[in-house]
């Protein structure tokens, strides 16, 4: 026993409990005034704000180490994304599957991403540039949050295949929480719109344990108490009364499903699955009018309206005696007629008869059915693939979007021109300023000017004293340096270059022919 570490789910001291395990010989005890969390498998245990932060600057500092480690190798942009994704970050991306960080700690991680790409550099590509696909310009660096989302495929996958009974323990503890209101409701419903969701949904801490034993004696007939064993470590888990609210891994996995893209605008619905959907996502206010009212997210379609069988399509609801919230109701129904609230098209193409939607819109699917079906919305998600196949990959190309400030290279390049950028067989530190160069981003006195102009006096060229050193000029456009460009042009191709020439050579890789790249580009440069 002396190797068993017992700790309160509720974070609180227990000192009754902290006697009784005494007696079995447990006396590793850990709550909310232990000063840091306990580690299992890897995983930290933590019960305060204050030993998650502190377990979280430990992590931060490791980071910075391996970073100043590797960072003083000569390698280019490319091994050093490979060995900030597999070697630096990898002891982030195991936590991460269960752990939830705040995000202005998942900030610091990509502040200390850049400052790793951008040693001894300026100015420097924004992060979002680098988390971009090699293929689209970026080094495919990946996002903290996109990869938190994407490594929770291993619980939701299961919760979407089977949203009421999830062949693993995880996913079915999620299907019983989220249906903790209503159990009758379908999970799906509540995975897609956040506004389904129980205004008091707890989320109880999830530890990773190998196997439940059960108790002998007092101890088991307390039910407070859970031994989780195995051959080298155990732990006593102390199960509080009531569940506290804290962030955990429903959170996580609710935090993948919207960082999904959500566009519905195609997706046809049966009338009964337009009933169940919420009435804030199927209705929006118009412009410089009132917004949807937060006091309405519990309104369902059905409160609105209702299926007419005869021409089988949806129509309001008509409000002919007092019903719950008919004030409500008719204060929105009015707001529709009046054309400052609108449809959505899900719900404005439930209002219209299959044969008229057919003949307007023959490129949409039929609506037919009757029994609730939210599948189309999950396959709006991800157009192109299903979600039986989705992996951890394909789940961050899916959410792209969210690398708003990604700047791509402009003239933009095609995935051809790029493959070839990275064959190229180039010093690391030539392929480094060539990347740089494509993004412009090498420090030319035009652009550091307009960066820093207390510090950066002019943006002349220092060299020919005459024209603005842009980034064209500094490396290619100065009459110096185009005397250079021009000699290595002649022995080599065996004509002058006009200046277009040297520019389409360096940001579209257009050589004259019958040339082998790969051959030609070391020796020019050398």
């Amino acid at each position: 026993m002396h190797k068993t570490q017992a700790f309160s789910l509720s974070g609180s001291s227990l000192p009754d409990w902290n006697t009784f395990l005494r007696a079995y010989n447990v006396t590793d005890w850990h709550d909310r005034t232990s000063p840091t969390s306990l580690r299992y498998l890897g995983f930290p245990l933590f019960s305060s704000i204050t030993q998650r932060d502190s377990y979280g600057t430990t992590l931060l500092s490791k980071i910075e180490t391996f970073c100043s480690i590797h960072g003083s190798r000569s390698l280019s942009f490319r091994g050093w994304a490979t060995i900030m994704n597999s070697l630096v970050l990898s002891q982030l991306w195991h936590v991460l599957r269960v752990v939830s960080f705040p995000s202005a700690f998942l900030d610091r991680v990509r502040s200390i991403v850049c400052r790793f790409f951008h040693v001894n550099s300026f100015p420097p590509i924004a992060f979002d540039t680098l988390c971009l696909p090699r293929l689209q310009g970026g080094l495919g660096i990946l996002d903290p949050g996109i990869q938190q989302c994407a490594l929770q495929l291993c619980w939701l996958k299961p919760l979407i295949r089977n949203p009421l009974l999830p062949h693993s323990l995880v996913p079915q503890w999620f299907s019983t929480l989220l249906r903790s209101d209503v159990p009758t409701v379908d999970p799906l419903l509540l995975l897609l719109f956040p506004d389904c969701r129980p205004r008091n949904l707890r989320y109880s801490g999830l530890f990773m344990v190998p196997e439940i034993v059960n108790l002998p004696g007092s101890l088991a007939r307390r039910n407070q108490c859970l031994v989780a064993g195995s051959v080298l470590h155990s732990i006593v888990v102390c199960i509080p009364h009531n569940h506290r609210t804290l962030d955990s891994l429903l959170h996580l996995v609710l935090k993948a499903m919207d960082t999904l893209p959500r566009n519905f605008d195609r997706v046809v619905l049966n009338l009964s699955s337009c009933l169940i959907l919420p009435l804030s996502s199927m209705i929006s206010s118009m412009p410089s009018h009132p917004p949807y009212r937060p006091a309405w997210r519990d309104l369902r379609v059905h409160h609105l309206y209702q299926i007419e069988s005869n021409l089988d399509i949806l129509t309001p609801i008509t409000l002919s005696r007092p019903l719950p919230r008919s004030v409500t109701l008719n204060c929105i129904l009015n707001r529709i007629r009046d054309h400052t609230m609108v449809l959505h098209p899900i719900l404005f193409r439930a209002c219209i008869p299959s044969f008229v939607l057919a003949f307007q819109q023959p490129d949409l699917p039929i609506r037919d059915g009757s029994s609730i079906d939210l599948q189309p919305l999950l396959s709006a998600q991800l157009p192109g693939q299903t979600w039986s196949r989705l992996t951890t990959r394909s789940y961050r190309s899916a959410c792209s979007h969210q690398l708003s400030d990604a700047r791509p290279i402009h003239p933009p390049l095609i995935p051809r021109q790029l493959r070839s950028f990275w064959s190229f067989a180039l010093p690391h530190q030539a392929q480094n300023v060539w990347f740089r160069g494509l993004h412009n981003k090498l420090s030319c006195r035009a652009l550091l000017y307009r960066i820093m102009p207390s510090t950066v006096s002019s943006p002349l060229c220092t060299i020919c004293q005459v024209s603005i050193e842009t980034q064209e000029h500094f490396l290619l456009a100065c009459p110096l340096k185009s005397a250079v460009w021009t000699g290595i042009w002649l022995e080599f191709f065996g004509t002058v270059p006009l200046p277009s020439a040297l520019s389409n050579a360096f940001q579209s890789f257009v050589f004259p022919p019958r040339l082998t790249l790969r051959s030609l580009l070391p020796l020019s440069l050398a």
